[in-house]
């Protein structure tokens, strides 16, 4: 659609919020450098994101090493809570939806539970930087599938955040300076500071919608939820336990506030079913030679 109307080159802001807001978790080390600058920060985000005071005490207090970290997540996978707004160790803690089978449950515990056992090493030796450049990971991966699709339709794109030279940039900024909670994206202000127009006053809060509703977004599928889950790959493959699955689906809308879960729940069960349909993708020429390996 946007080729059609004369687009030639698609510009993302796909990183955007990874790169130049760091997460919460800086003033764990923060408070150690300058505990009178650490406690005044963490009090600022308690106070705007809601963090009790018992669990931003134990943040702050917690001395327990990355692998500790991957100990506990692997213990706490079915009881760990999207949206919480509680501040993170090492970072968010992977959480797994209410409709996980049993067996799905231990398969990621035991993934855990090996990588903590094993040779894994933190992204960085402070907590903040790790989680961090962990959240800038995860934003790159996912501006390199949409760079990858607008490609293949022919529409060229551009991820500026997601380029070495602007996170570099961003990343040798105090996070303090970076993630103050009494300003909103403060370094990209600075960055656009003689660029932006100065009439255009700069956001004070993140934009909100409210989620769609369960019975709304299944209309827009066109899709009947009970013979979806019915058929839902998923279950066949022992993954999510159907009668949780079902009660999902057929309630108001996602559990509490599960809308990330279930929207990764469905594209999970997509992709499950593009792969059986298509096996081999249709962008992958057939090899039409024995394969040859040499020693």
């Amino acid at each position: 659609m946007l080729s059609a109307q004369g687009a030639s080159r698609l510009l993302l802001g796909h990183g955007g919020d990874a790169a130049v807001r760091p997460p919460g978790a800086y003033v764990h080390a923060l408070v150690r450098d300058r505990p009178v600058a650490g406690l005044w920060h963490a009090f600022g985000h308690r106070a705007r994101l809601g963090w009790s005071p018992g669990d931003t005490a134990r943040m702050l207090l917690d001395r327990g090493s990355y692998r500790d970290w991957l100990g506990a997540a692997a213990d706490g996978l079915d009881l760990a809570a999207e949206g919480t707004g509680a501040p993170h160790r090492w970072g968010a803690l992977p959480a797994l939806p209410p409709w996980a089978s049993e067996e799905c449950v231990e398969l990621v515990r035991d993934l855990l539970l090996g990588a903590a056992a094993g040779e894994v090493e933190p992204l960085a030796a402070d907590r903040g930087r790790h989680a961090w450049v962990q959240r800038i990971q995860r934003a790159g991966r996912a501006a390199a599938f949409t760079v990858q699709d607008s490609a293949a339709v022919g529409l060229p794109s551009d991820a500026p955040f997601c380029d070495d030279g602007v996170l570099g940039a961003c990343l040798a900024v105090r996070p303090e300076e970076a993630g103050t909670p009494w300003a909103y994206r403060p370094l990209l202000i600075e960055a656009m500071r003689g660029v932006r127009a100065e009439e255009f006053r700069p956001r004070v809060a993140e934009d909100g919608a409210p989620p769609v509703p369960g019975e709304e977004a299944w209309g827009e599928r066109g899709t009947d939820p009970v013979a979806w889950v019915d058929e839902s790959l998923l279950v066949a493959a022992g993954l999510a336990d159907e009668e949780a699955l079902r009660e999902a689906v057929l309630g108001a809308g996602p559990p509490g506030s599960g809308v990330g879960r279930w929207e990764r729940t469905l594209a999970v069960e997509a992709w499950l079913r593009e792969l059986a349909d298509h096996p081999v993708p249709s962008a992958v020429e057939p090899c039409e030679h024995d394969a040859r390996v040499t020693l």
